[in-house]
């Protein structure tokens, strides 16, 4: 079975985020957490888990900028990437399926999560579009990850990495078994970055296999 790290960034908005540290803490195939906190004087206290480890730079560092770092710092080869605003309970359940699939990219169709109890799995082609929320929750194998050109510090991080890895599917899971709490989005100095940053060229992305 695979082992996998996930990577958090946070600012604390989240209303579920620690029933997302729990489920990752008693996970069995998650054996790393890495939590990156991009508001430090919002921080609250932690489960006591060796699994955990706590990034902060005492500044916002946005959230591309964290899946790069959280991707550079993880120990595993399979590397989730998630919200703090998710949590999928049961967890190793649905880890235990993804584990038998070989693909680069699995993304999450957040808006059609299913009334069954498996996990359907969609295989995606180039001409496939990206799933509304695929950035929500998704998983990359670290050799197969797109590092995230500075300049793109919010949106489009996870359409690079779906446009640019060809081996991919996206995956939805039975509705009972997955939470989402929305957080709060409306933030001045987030409209100022997105306003100024660059957008990316997906053609350039488009070679990754």
């Amino acid at each position: 079975m695979k082992n996998y790290t996930i990577v958090i960034p946070t600012m604390w908005k989240s209303l579920i985020i620690d029933q997302l540290l729990v489920e990752c803490v008693n996970s069995k195939l998650i054996t790393q957490v890495i939590l990156i906190d991009n508001d430090p004087s919002l921080k609250k206290k932690l489960p006591l888990s060796d699994k955990i480890n706590y990034i902060t730079k005492n500044k916002n560092l946005y959230v591309n900028p964290s899946w790069n770092l959280g991707v550079t710092m993880s120990l595993n080869e399979n590397i989730i990437i998630s919200n703090d605003d998710v949590n999928i309970k049961n967890i190793d359940l649905i880890l235990s399926e993804i584990s038998k699939k070989d693909y680069d990219l699995i993304g999450f169709d957040i808006h059609n999560s299913n009334k069954s109890k498996i996990v359907n799995f969609t295989e995606l082609n180039e001409t496939s579009k990206r799933p509304n929320g695929f950035g929500t929750f998704f998983i990359v194998k670290k050799d197969k990850f797109i590092e995230i050109p500075d300049g793109i510090k919010i949106w489009y991080g996870d359409d690079i990495q779906f446009y640019g890895i060809k081996n991919k599917a996206m995956f939805n899971v039975p509705s009972v078994i997955f939470e989402m709490s929305k957080t709060v989005k409306s933030n001045s100095e987030f409209k100022t970055v997105i306003d100024t940053m660059d957008r990316p060229n997906y053609r350039i992305y488009n070679s990754k296999t």
